[in-house]
């Protein structure tokens, strides 16, 4: 059996770009993106010694983090405290999160757990953790013999 489209084409691509066009919009509503990625946010780098985690916690008190490593997943834990609520004041606005949170991040290489620093400061937590010796790149000399 055929199927005769008419001038506008194929109906069921049609649907598909529209469906695909709603999909790529709601990117476009105010605050989805934030709402729906992991908090905190975290950068990661890596050079050959050592691996980097940066993490924005503004509004967060150094006594309420905790940092925890298991096997090669370093886990964030800690409490954006709410502001205590005043009766003569009524809100117009209220987009700043509060509450528990909790990331894990998979690490890519071996760390020595022993000699992970973390320090915080302007809201920002910056956690260095130098890589395991196993983990880290090895040069191997090549000796030249004759045959």
């Amino acid at each position: 059996m055929l199927f005769a489209w008419g001038p506008q084409g194929d109906p069921f691509q049609r649907l598909r770009d529209e469906m695909n066009r709603i999909f790529e919009n709601r990117m476009l509503i105010p605050g989805w993106l934030e709402r729906h990625l992991p908090y905190p946010r975290v950068n990661m780098t890596e050079t050959p010694e050592e691996l980097t985690v940066e993490c924005e916690l503004p509004g967060v008190a150094k006594q309420d983090l905790e940092l925890s490593m298991e096997g090669d997943a370093l886990t964030i834990r800690g409490e954006r405290k709410a502001p205590e609520d005043r009766e003569e004041e009524k809100y117009h606005r209220r987009e700043r999160g509060f509450g528990k949170f909790e990331r894990t991040l998979e690490l890519p290489a071996k760390v020595d757990v022993d000699k992970i620093q973390a320090k915080f400061a302007n809201g920002v937590l910056r956690i260095v953790m130098p890589k395991h010796p196993e983990s880290q790149p090895k040069k191997i000399d090549v000796k030249v013999t004759e045959a």
